[in-house]
């Protein structure tokens, strides 16, 4: 909120301007904003908790209403600008634009690498839970560890993936207990749901904004979003496999569909894709 707004009032600063750089400013206002922000942010996640929605991750949505909301006011867009580079590529869906995670433009690659990293985390909860440790806290082996490889320049986040099968997770141990295979198989066909929406939030919103809207924060709040009102219209389904098979089959066809595109398009170009 508070790179918005320098960004509005014209102070130099970049959409994604560190705490740092936005202290360097020594503009007072930037900071009584982005303490605005961090109070709304609070406010605003207690009210979603008031909803009462499992599985929702509240402050994830927080993260997502807030910004949105100053985009929309001082920006005066919802959508971000397609430059005239990115529509003679294709435009704002095209696998050819350079996104914020280059290695997950290719939809196949995407689907690829969310699964394997859903599994794994899969796996690490299992072990977690075997050996006893509490549910609740297994789960947040997803988020933490995700956000511990971020101190790593050039790694990219994947908190969104571990934050979407963890809380799966829970369901499906209140439902079946320690079932190492199921554990996986959910790890692996909830991945993709939470790297789709992902670069989803990049597309619309993300690139080319002077507003900053966290990419993961969008993918987790869509994702928890699903599986609570999955929860809560019918629990039982995460007692077995055809809720994850529907989810994956449903991330694959997708998939599947866009390199299709994007490869024809990029023959015609003679670009290589």
């Amino acid at each position: 909120m508070a790179a918005s707004y320098a960004n509005y009032k014209g102070y130099g600063n970049g959409a994604n301007g560190a705490g740092d750089v936005l202290i360097n400013l020594k503009k007072i206002d930037v900071l009584v904003i982005g303490g605005i922000g961090g109070l709304l942010g609070w406010v605003l996640t207690q009210l979603f908790n008031m909803i009462g929605l499992a599985g929702l991750d509240t402050i994830a949505t927080a993260v997502i209403v807030i910004p949105m909301i100053c985009k929309i006011a001082w920006n005066k867009t919802f959508l971000t600008p397609v430059p005239e580079e990115e529509k003679a590529l294709g435009g704002r869906f095209s696998a050819l634009v350079n996104g914020w995670n280059p290695g997950s433009r290719n939809a196949i690659e995407r689907i690829l690498w969310a699964s394997c990293y859903g599994a794994v985390l899969a796996l690490a909860y299992f072990v977690a839970v075997e050996a006893g440790v509490d549910p609740g806290v297994a789960g947040l082996l997803g988020f933490g560890f995700g956000g511990f490889v971020l101190v790593f320049p050039g790694f990219p986040a994947q908190h969104f993936i571990g934050c979407v099968v963890c809380t799966a997770l829970g369901w499906v141990n209140a439902q079946v207990g320690h079932d190492a295979i199921m554990f996986i198989v959910y790890g692996i066909c909830l991945a993709p749901m939470a790297a789709h929406f992902a670069e989803l939030c990049d597309d619309l919103f993300f690139r080319h904004t002077k507003t900053h809207i966290d990419i993961p924060a969008f993918s987790i709040m869509c994702s928890t979003l699903i599986l609570a009102l999955i929860n809560m219209a019918a629990p039982a389904l995460f007692g077995g496999y055809v809720l994850p098979v529907v989810i994956f089959a449903i991330c694959l066809v997708i998939s599947i569909v866009l390199n299709a595109k994007w490869k024809k398009f990029a023959a015609q170009k003679g670009i290589a894709l």
